[in-house]
């Protein structure tokens, strides 16, 4: 599988497992901060999975309100975390590119 254990974000280190999985592709454990994916998926299906999980642990991490911010704000502060996540963690960015081909 992939040749990252955790997903570095700012200061913070969120651990990565892969196990079996039922009746979902994976989830975000705030109060473990642990992302958690189903290891039988692949592909894009993975692919569109992990960022789903990111996007959890990014607005749990930077406390953004969802519901009280406009769309672009939002739209912003996502993307400029997704940045910094990809920045950081090298190993994750060439895993997901691979995932797309």
């Amino acid at each position: 599988m992939p040749q990252f254990e955790h997903i570095k974000f700012g200061r913070k280190f969120i651990n990565v497992k892969f196990e079996k999985l039922k009746d979902l592709d994976g989830y975000f454990e705030t109060k473990l901060n642990i992302i958690v994916l189903d290891s039988r998926i692949r592909g894009k299906r993975l692919f569109n999975t992990i960022i789903h999980e990111i996007f959890h642990m990014i607005v749990h991490h930077q406390k953004i309100k969802c519901r009280d911010i406009s769309e672009e704000s939002l739209a912003t502060q996502i993307g400029n975390n997704y940045t910094k996540v990809f920045k950081q963690n090298p190993k994750l960015w060439k895993f997901l590119t691979k995932l797309l081909k």
